[in-house]
């Protein structure tokens, strides 16, 4: 049920018929899948509407007017034309949200749920996680040197997204870091950790999707998680296909060979050692 409230705060709430979170942690697939789900023209514009890099100095917390001004304007730019809004958000994204959303001012006795159905209407919730821990962390300290995140199937450059360019005509450059990997594998494991507490605590029935899963059933997990949004099928004119593209390759390989051969102790007490 829509509140009422909020409906008279963020006017294009009305608009809404449906909204989704995709629910994920960094390098799990969840690109894919909401690139996927926006080229369909019906499924919402799924974006990271929260990350820390687009709201910087937007002043959202202890700051209603801006919050909702802020709110109204993403729940516009995640809304198609059949009333479906979609949104990521990475745990810690979510959990910003939340506390903004307390700063505010406007939700100081709500629960972090009731929070959330507040601002998106009629919320469904889409879980996606990696099952390959150890190839998402060493995916991640990959990305993070070359600066390359996704690549897109027809080769657009986008706002935001930066194309093969240093890791394919430098492969030197990319360097094995195991204790960044250890770290992203513990940060990786305790975010999914953090999501599957938060559906248990709120009871909430979610769609699980791994990205092994995604990638070896793509077609039939697209056409099942618009079921679970009850998007009519005839409304999807464009074909459900892959709309980026793979970017692991041997180096990925040879890095996870060469993790795994390290002692994960070993690992733990010089990671332990170096941030203390």
């Amino acid at each position: 049920m829509k509140n009422s409230m909020m409906m008279n705060l963020i006017p294009n709430q009305n608009k809404i018929q449906t909204s989704y979170i995709v629910c994920s942690t960094g390098r799990s697939g969840s690109t894919l899948l909401c690139r996927t789900l926006e080229h369909l023209k019906c499924c919402g514009n799924p974006e990271e509407y929260f990350h820390h890099k687009r709201i910087k100095g937007l002043k959202l917390k202890d700051n209603p007017e801006n919050f909702i001004n802020y709110c109204n304007k993403i729940l516009q730019e995640g809304l198609t034309s059949n009333g479906v809004f979609g949104i990521k958000l990475h745990y810690w994204q979510m959990y910003d949200l939340i506390k903004m959303a307390k700063g505010s001012g406007l939700f100081k006795e709500k629960e972090d749920l009731n929070i959330l159905n507040a601002i998106f209407p009629d919320l469904k919730f889409i879980y996606i996680k990696r099952e390959d821990i150890i190839a998402q962390a060493v995916s991640t300290t990959i990305a993070l040197q070359t600066g390359v995140w996704q690549v897109r199937n027809e080769n657009q450059n986008q706002e935001g997204i930066k194309t093969q360019t240093k890791s394919t005509s430098n492969k030197s450059f990319i360097k094995f870091q195991p204790l960044k990997i250890y770290s992203w594998e513990e940060k990786f494991k305790d975010q999914n950790q953090r999501w599957l507490r938060f559906f248990e605590e709120n009871n909430i029935k979610y769609y699980p999707l791994t990205y092994e899963i995604l990638i070896n059933s793509f077609e039939t997990e697209i056409e099942n998680i618009i079921n679970f949004l009850d998007i009519e099928q005839n409304l999807i004119h464009n074909k459900i296909e892959k709309q980026n593209k793979r970017q692991s390759n041997e180096i990925n390989q040879r890095f996870i060979r060469n993790y795994k051969m390290l002692p994960k102790l070993l690992l733990k007490v010089v990671n332990k050692v170096v941030n203390a």
